[in-house]
């Protein structure tokens, strides 16, 4: 019978088991199948043999007693409900045998229907779950079968989404190829655009710096100079530009080199002070007296936002004062510690929906055409980024109409000042490499330009310099001069008709060795990049100036190139 339970009785007297037998409940919705044994080995033989869904399982058996008989029946029947039956009305023994594994106890001669039942309960739940774990079974295949329809149809869809998916990564692919070539483009248009404004820039500043040196009546002076500055103010611009385009291009590099913090701020000092002066500011700076005197970090970065936000304070600010503060903090990993830069003005302060407009690119506090200050955006933003490069943080706070308050903390190391024996400023002539006591001629330059307005500065600072000069209006005519003549150096423009600059030093360093020989070749270019110094270096050229030249800069680069020739 498929929906009876079948029950192994486990009893040596006879009349014991019949008294258990006619206890089991009788009805309709359960029916009993009982086994009757008297053995212990007899029953072990029907469980190994046979199904069964409960055990009335005596204690004391003519072949085994006690709770052994227990051990011995758990280790072949498992998972077998096990009901122990017990002649001594003893709970230990029976709490004994339900620690063991047994399923609940009886007492003989106190066991009524209600406990055989509760007892039996739950081998009833069991069979019942066997039955639905049948019946689970026989409709297993139909769910399988159909929950394969459904993966089926789920894998179709997501091969389908997975097109989609690896097209749309392809067309962000190229949107993103599209747009790298656009940055790319307009980053390259920045740098030419530079170039052709740096050269001609080259020759108004030279030209000024000749102007200045010649005898002039006071209102001539004070026009060019004013010239100068608007010309300066012109160039710093192109900087900004440039720094721009170093930083999309990804060519934005930081030196970290030793320097002293109080030059560094004597440097912005000594830029700012005369904007400061004619506007009757108070400006100053403050350094922190527990703060070292020479620090490792770029210098030339550090000013340049230094002056940035000094020369903001400077522009904006009417009346009162403009201080500068440095101080340092604690020490960060890496055997650096923290200084912050602090620029406070009393000047015009910042509207609070104006404050997330300050770092972005090309964007200003004041948008309006009839705007009072002037400027490209830029400044913040490149300093935001040099700022970060240097792995530091800048932050500010203002208040419309009583000032602002800039700073920037970078991590920068400590160094002691009489190790760096590279920061003690060089003594150079005012003529850059003046001619030592033995020499009886001029050094001899040959200068390779083909802007007129350049050759013409570069020929009266040189001259004036006690330099000797010869000029060359293309690369051809370099290489030719130089096989001809005696020179000590060539100031080499790089972009030139017939030849340009690096063509020309190729030509001239095979010569050489042919014929033997160096000479110092000095770059002049208005392409004023890392990368582009690192070509000049890399093409054969000795060292390398930007347009516009710093004409000090540059007497300084020929006089170290001039003392590295063993003539001289």
């Amino acid at each position: 019978m498929s929906d009876s339970l079948r029950v192994l009785l486990v009893e040596d007297n006879p009349g014991d088991a019949e008294l258990l037998v006619e206890m089991l409940p009788s009805g309709e919705s359960t029916l009993y199948d009982v086994e009757c044994v008297a053995r212990l080995s007899v029953a072990l033989e029907l469980v190994a043999a046979e199904q069964f869904d409960l055990v009335l399982l005596d204690l004391g058996l003519p072949d085994s007693d006690g709770l052994a008989t227990l051990h011995i029946m758990r280790e072949q029947a498992a998972k077998l409900p096990i009901v122990v039956l017990t002649g001594n009305n003893d709970e230990q023994t029976g709490l004994d045998a339900i620690k063991e594994g047994a399923q609940d106890y009886l007492v003989k001669g106190q066991t009524d229907k209600g406990l055989l039942l509760r007892s039996i309960n739950y081998a009833v739940e069991r069979k019942r779950s066997a039955n639905a774990l049948k019946e689970l079974n026989d409709t297993l295949e139909e769910r399988i079968a159909e929950r394969t329809a459904q993966i089926t149809s789920v894998n179709e869809t997501l091969l389908i989404e997975i097109y989609d998916r690896k097209r749309a990564e392809e067309e962000t692919q190229q949107a993103k190829e599209l747009a790298e070539t656009a940055t790319k483009a307009k980053s390259q248009f920045l740098a030419n655009m530079s170039h052709e404004l740096r050269t001609p820039m080259a020759g108004v500043l030279g030209m000024l710096d000749i102007a200045l040196a010649g005898n002039l009546e006071a209102k001539q002076r004070e026009f060019i100079e004013t010239a100068q500055r608007s010309a300066s103010s012109l160039v710093r611009i192109l900087n900004d530009i440039l720094d721009l385009t170093k930083i999309e291009m990804g060519n934005f590099s930081i030196v970290a080199k030793p320097f002293p913090i109080r030059k560094l701020l004597e440097n912005t000092f000594n830029i700012l002070m005369p904007a400061a002066k004619s506007k009757g500011l108070d400006f100053g700076f403050k350094v922190a007296d527990d703060l070292a005197q020479t620090f490792v970090g770029d210098q030339t970065r550090l000013n340049q936002v230094l002056t940035n936000l000094a020369g903001n304070a400077v522009k904006f600010t009417e009346k009162g004062r403009v201080e500068i503060r440095v101080a340092a903090g604690g020490s960060v990993p890496g055997g650096r510690r923290e200084v912050t830069f602090t620029v406070t003005d009393t000047g015009i302060g910042i509207p609070d929906d104006k404050k997330d407009l300050l770092f972005r690119v090309f964007s200003q506090v004041d948008e309006s055409h009839s705007r009072i200050y002037g400027g490209t955006g830029l400044g913040l933003a490149i300093s935001k980024e040099i700022v970060e490069r240097m792995e530091g943080t800048i932050t500010f706070t203002s208040d419309e109409g009583r000032g602002s308050t800039f700073s920037f903390t970078i991590p920068l190391g400590e160094a002691e000042l009489e190790r760096d024996a590279g920061l003690a400023p060089e003594k150079t002539a005012a003529t850059g490499a003046a001619p030592r006591a033995d020499e009886i001629r001029k050094p001899r330059l040959l200068v390779a330009e083909d802007d007129q307005t350049i050759r013409q500065v570069l020929g009266v600072m040189l001259q004036r310099s006690n330099y000797e000069i010869d000029i060359a209006e293309d690369g051809q005519k370099v290489v030719e001069m130089w096989e001809d003549g005696e020179y000590d150096l060539i100031l080499m423009d790089i972009q030139m008709p017939r030849m340009n600059g690096f063509e020309a030093t190729g030509a001239i360093r095979e010569n050489e060795r042919t014929r033997g020989g160096h000479i110092p070749i000095v770059a002049m270019t208005a392409h004023a990049l890392k990368e582009d110094e690192e070509r000049c270096l890399d093409a054969g050229m000795d060292a390398y100036v930007s347009k516009p030249i710093d004409f000090k800069v540059c007497l300084l680069v020929i006089g170290e190139a001039l003392k590295k020739q063993p003539s001289h």
